[in-house]
């Protein structure tokens, strides 16, 4: 059906983003500061205008959305984008703007990338704040839409088509332990170098690239059972800086505390997979200037690694 613009009311785009995003009528128009009745019968005239309810009880009694409601997400969310920067009077510059981005990364991403990246945005651009979420909360494009992040940064398992990607980096894992663990005296690293000491595993190995470095030990027939495992890679190389513990860490992290904590680490002599790190958008936000702004800053102090 062909539908008459001059006759929509663009208001009603706002509240049928609040709609599609809190799934509630009372919820939107608390959100919305607006009367429940009127956020109504504003969803009355959207379900005549797109023919589809958009709003149904689900089967455990709650709003779900319909799956035309579904594919308008992203779409009024663009048009509202685009609608703003049209009337929007005050362009984005990184010295004056106050704005706060979210992003996703797990603990290693942030050994990594956060202070250098705070250290610029405190020196430089004090308008301009971050918060961090953890990167395992986020495991699909719905998810990432819901928590309205601006970036995730990390390696996600079967990404969803509808996120923009670009690769930051590639990582590769290699064996840390004490610098005078016996096992690291010989100038290779074999198996049966690390069969009689205490392994620790550490979260990163659990969250990305399913398993990878387990998997490859058990094409070599080598299923090392961790003693320990840690969701907090520092703590993890403060133990095995006084125990004969070992551990497999990125690269990038065993150069950064190998010194400072007198540690060790070496390559593998068997085929490790590599851990590329990528990051994650919305379409919507690919061409915004302050989203331009902050993976261009990103990207920078990548390159400084």
């Amino acid at each position: 059906m062909k539908i008459n613009l001059k006759s929509i009311n663009l208001n009603y785009l706002i509240i049928l983003d609040a709609l599609l995003e809190e799934r509630q009528v009372t919820a939107a128009a608390i959100k919305l500061k607006l009367k429940q009745p009127t956020v109504s019968n504003i969803l009355k005239q959207l379900r005549l205008i797109f023919e589809d309810e958009l709003l149904s009880l689900g089967q455990s009694k709650r709003m779900t959305l319909t799956q035309k409601a579904r594919s308008l997400r992203l779409p009024v969310k663009k048009v509202i984008s685009e609608l703003e920067d049209i009337f929007q009077s005050e362009k984005f510059t990184p010295l004056n703007t106050k704005i706060i981005f979210t992003l996703a990364m797990s603990d290693y991403i942030s050994l990594i990338v956060l202070k250098k990246l705070m250290m610029k945005l405190s020196k430089n651009y004090p308008n301009i704040k971050l918060n961090i979420i953890p990167f395992n909360d986020i495991k699909t494009f719905e998810e990432f839409e819901n928590r309205n992040l601006d970036l995730l940064i990390g390696n996600l398992k079967n990404p969803s088509k509808q996120f923009k990607i670009y690769k930051l980096f590639t990582d590769r894992y290699v064996c840390i332990a004490d610098k005078n663990h016996p096992g690291f005296q010989k100038s290779k690293l074999t198996f049966n170098t690390l069969k009689d000491y205490p392994y620790l595993m550490t979260t990163i190995q659990q969250s990305i690239n399913d398993f990878s470095v387990h998997n490859a030990m058990k094409k070599f027939h080598f299923e090392k059972i961790p003693t320990i495992k840690i969701n907090n890679i520092p703590l993890a190389l403060n133990i095995i800086a006084v125990t004969e513990y070992y551990s497999i860490v990125p690269k990038i992290i065993a150069s950064m505390y190998a010194d400072k904590q007198k540690l060790t680490y070496k390559n593998f002599t068997w085929d490790i997979p590599e851990l590329p790190i990528y990051m994650y958008w919305k379409p919507v936000d690919n061409e915004d200037t302050a989203h331009i702004w902050l993976r261009d800053l990103i990207c920078k102090n990548i390159q400084k690694i």
